[in-house]
């Protein structure tokens, strides 16, 4: 097999799942069903995962919170409790495990996004069950996503790119009216503008998505 040294090798976006303190099967932070994103992560370093990779792939929605959320700390309000683990900057821990094991490489944030209202008759669906606390207005969903790239920008040297979850599943229709990834698109929504109006600077982040 032909070895492309140009090729950025990038694992698969790691899951925020949050804080699980059970123990499975010799597995530390895990219930049987989902393991403590950081448990996992140590368990694949200490495997020898990192040298087989250029950069890690880590996925951080926001959930309920804001983006300057300090994680697995409770800020006293829904929009800085992030006690839980289960916020933007989750990542920073996840930084703080590489570093623990001398892994000296970049992450990527292979989906950042936050979750918006489907119509009335969505609610019912099951999907969203779970899902009420996390919904943010179109505004909020706007301001987290270009407050979370100029933070990362001004504090995580190590993170060489982010992508924003999603684009325009809104429009693609095989994805049904109440499937809750069409309400992290940010096609048609204040956040789209507000992305593309961002410094030339800060676009550094992330792959074009918009129209320039």
């Amino acid at each position: 097999m032909q070895v492309h040294s140009w090729a950025v090798v990038v694992s698969g976006g790691l899951a925020t799942t949050g804080h699980v303190t059970s123990t499975w099967s010799g597995h530390l932070g895990h219930d049987g069903s989902k393991q403590d994103e950081r448990e996992f992560l140590k368990e694949f370093l200490a495997a020898g995962g990192g040298d087989c990779l250029d950069a890690l792939g880590y996925n951080t929605l926001g959930f309920e919170t804001n983006y300057d959320a300090a994680p697995d700390v409770d800020g006293g309000t829904s929009a800085t409790d992030c006690a839980d683990g289960n916020c933007f900057r989750s990542v920073e821990k996840a930084y703080a495990v590489m570093q623990s094991y001398s892994l000296d490489k970049p992450i990527w944030i292979t989906g950042v996004g936050w979750l918006t209202a489907p119509p009335s008759s969505c609610v019912s669906d099951p999907r969203w069950q779970d899902r009420s606390g996390e919904i943010v207005t179109s505004a909020r969903q706007s301001d987290n996503l270009v407050g979370a790239f100029r933070y990362a920008h001004l504090s995580w040297p190590w993170l060489k790119a982010m992508f924003v979850f999603n684009l325009d599943f809104n429009m693609a229709p095989w994805y049904d009216e109440c499937d809750p990834v069409r309400y992290y698109s940010i096609a048609g929504q204040p956040a789209f503008l507000a992305l593309d109006a961002m410094s030339r600077e800060v676009h550094r982040l992330y792959l074009p998505m918009t129209s320039k």
